[in-house]
């Protein structure tokens, strides 16, 4: 909570930062933690992708983002993190959220409760 909270007042200090290793870490480590789930997680990721970040803000969102996908994939489903063209895509085979509730992403807390 204090890191999203000094992140909207600005107080983080941001650097360059190479997500490509922060993405595959957290690709492999929620591997190993949702193998129970048989769900194969690919990647088309470029070798380097340099942003303006800060490290642990990134992780903190990206690892939410990608644990949710494993969470919420079916057993023996598929997840493909690609990015293409500044665009990150987490793709997956699990239920989504409706149209409906899309536009309560962006509110805080905010939580899906449809059926997993």
């Amino acid at each position: 909570m204090l890191s999203i909270t000094k992140w909207e007042y600005h107080a983080i200090k941001k650097s360059s930062v190479d997500i490509i290793p922060i993405i595959r870490d957290i690709q492999e480590s929620l591997a190993v933690v949702y193998k129970d789930k048989k769900i194969v997680c690919t990647s088309k990721l470029p070798q380097t992708y340099i942003v303006s970040s800060h490290v642990d803000i990134f992780h903190i969102i990206f690892h939410n983002i990608i644990q949710n996908a494993y969470k919420y994939t079916p057993d023996k489903g598929t997840i493909l993190i690609s990015l293409d063209k500044n665009t990150l895509r987490i793709v997956d085979t699990g239920l989504g959220i409706s149209p409906e509730d899309q536009k309560n992403i962006w509110q805080k807390f905010w939580k899906n409760h449809q059926k997993k």
